[in-house]
């Protein structure tokens, strides 16, 4: 018997309790396609790589429901005109229309559990393959108790 053996046995309830995993990956990337997420997270901050700003996107996807759950990632570049072009309107679509886009840290709250349909296309350059996220449409946003809202259902 391992000296570990009468600790761990505390938790023997609440292991039975855990379900199994089922190798499901909530990141790996979805299947080109239209999507329903709602904005979980939003923030600004430099590429992995550390060589450009940027503004990444954290959606989770509530339709199809084979997907729901899983999490969809959106970068967008903050760097030149086009850059910022995209997000210009991105942040329209979402509903969120700024003076300046100095103003953009301070409203990033305002982004999240907005419920927009999102496209998934992958593109090919020679042999490397990466998958693009287009923001199409907003379609509501969630309470705080997760119950869908339609914008009719928004008291402004």
């Amino acid at each position: 018997m391992s000296e570990f053996t009468e600790a761990l046995a505390q938790f023997d309830d609440v292991w039975q309790e855990i379900p199994e995993d089922t190798g499901e990956n909530k990141y790996a990337d979805l299947p080109d396609g239209t999507y329903q997420a709602y904005i979980n997270e939003v923030e600004i901050g430099e590429s992995k790589k550390g060589n450009r700003l940027q503004m990444k996107w954290d959606l989770i996807a509530v339709a199809p429901e084979e997907f729901k759950g899983r999490h969809i990632f959106r970068y967008s570049g903050l760097e030149s005109k086009e850059n910022l072009e995209f997000l210009k309107r991105d942040l329209g679509r979402c509903g969120l229309n700024l003076e300046k886009v100095s103003e953009l840290p301070n409203v990033l709250p305002e982004l999240l559990d907005k419920e927009v349909e999102v496209q998934l296309k992958t593109k090919t350059k020679g042999t490397e393959s990466y998958q693009n996220s287009y923001i199409n449409k907003l379609l509501g946003m969630k309470n705080e108790g997760g119950v869908e809202l339609s914008e009719g259902d928004l008291p402004w």
